[in-house]
């Protein structure tokens, strides 16, 4: 494990740089705390270590003693700790109970008669000792279940190193904005293969300005300012990052988080001038604008894009059936939570945003690619 340890640190002390001394400390604890010990078998590990320790009787010790383990071993020392709760106050008289019994049933081959003539003839050592070997049995047992469950659930990674090290920098720009921020970030670029896509399969060029249209809170600036250094090797990419923004929440968000690295502005699309560009960027931007906005803004666009350049377009296929029903809950159940009721979504099947796009001068490059996400989604680049 020492290997994953090391790795981790080089982790850490690559992101710690987007975040302050001073007044950030509790963040950058918190965020050491968070992300140490992340492979699938160090997760599992402290799991199980962690409901092991929660079991033995040293009550008021376990959470140092998760934070000795978990520093010696390299793990997670937040989920040790989390693992050792097993023992909390509702639950900590059935595990002493089995655990004695256990011991007894171990030393001397028979139980404990509940009564109170036991309980007053109890010779205290014996008593210690099978509470002792009772625990190491008993936690063996739950933690080897606690890490059998751990690792089925976590599963394996399908994202190569080069992958978790961009993911882990791009996400930690965000710290600036506090743990919730960062969480979320995190979250969105594991979880959502738009933006590995568009940097792996896109053939983005080397240089020119990439703008983002509805770019939220910035998630694929930051992995583009991210990869920009080391783009194709040592070979430095020079992109000029732009992003277009309608909510003002979002906009000081993605300010924060990018700083000088990327161009933020608070616009609406609707009436946007929109700047020359090598690549423009419409991530599930599309089907939140009326029809005929939509062919408004790509009309523009048509003119904004420089000969040769890239339109990259993610959007939801209305034809996949019941994976496209399942993407619509969710906007609406968004929409819902952000308060705005009557928003109103468009969405098209994948001949009809290609015919769409068509329609306006972008011709698709190779055909579209679909994603392996469970709404359908649809990622396609048209030059």
């Amino acid at each position: 494990m020492g290997g994953g340890m090391e790795g981790d640190q080089a982790r850490t002390s690559s992101v710690l740089r987007w975040t302050s001394s001073g007044s950030r400390r509790l963040t950058r604890l918190f965020h050491r705390l968070r992300t140490e010990g992340a492979s699938r078998g160090q997760q599992t590990a402290a799991i199980g270590l962690g409901t092991f320790i929660g079991c033995t009787p040293f009550y008021g010790a376990h959470f140092w003693i998760c934070m000795g383990v978990g520093r010696l071993l390299g793990l997670n020392r937040l989920k040790l700790y989390l693992a050792a709760n097993i023992s909390i106050p509702f639950l900590a008289p059935l595990l002493v109970f089995s655990e004695v019994q256990t011991g007894s049933l171990l030393r001397r081959g028979t139980l404990y008669a509940l009564s109170v003539d036991m309980i007053r003839g109890i010779d205290p050592w014996a008593f210690a000792v099978d509470l002792l070997l009772g625990s190491a049995v008993v936690g063996a047992a739950l933690g080897a279940a606690a890490a059998a469950a751990t690792w089925w659930i976590v599963g394996p990674s399908d994202l190569d190193p080069a992958d978790e090290a961009l993911i882990a920098e791009s996400s930690a720009r965000y710290l600036a904005a506090g743990i919730p921020a960062w969480e979320l970030a995190n979250g969105k670029l594991r979880s959502d293969p738009v933006y590995r896509d568009v940097l792996r399969q896109v053939p983005l060029p080397d240089s020119g300005r990439i703008l983002d249209l509805g770019c939220g809170r910035g998630l694929m600036l930051a992995v583009l300012a991210t990869a920009r250094p080391r783009w194709r090797g040592a070979s430095p990419a020079t992109w000029e990052l732009h992003g277009v923004e309608y909510r003002r929440r979002m906009t000081r968000l993605a300010r924060l988080a990018l700083g000088n690295d990327v161009t933020i502005e608070h616009a609406d699309l609707t009436h946007y001038s929109l700047p020359p560009c090598r690549v423009a960027l419409l991530l599930d931007v599309l089907h939140l604008l009326p029809t005929d906005v939509q062919e408004s803004l790509l009309a523009r666009l048509r003119d904004a894009v420089e000969p040769g350049g890239l339109l990259v377009v993610r959007e939801a296929d209305a034809a996949a059936g019941w994976r496209f029903t399942a993407g619509r809950l969710i906007n609406r159940l968004v929409a819902v939570i952000q308060g705005r009721w009557r928003r109103r979504f468009h969405f098209r099947t994948t001949e009809e945003w290609t015919s769409l796009l068509a329609r306006f001068g972008f011709e698709a490059d190779r055909g579209p690619r679909v994603q392996p996400t469970p709404y359908a989604s649809l990622l396609l680049w048209t030059r």
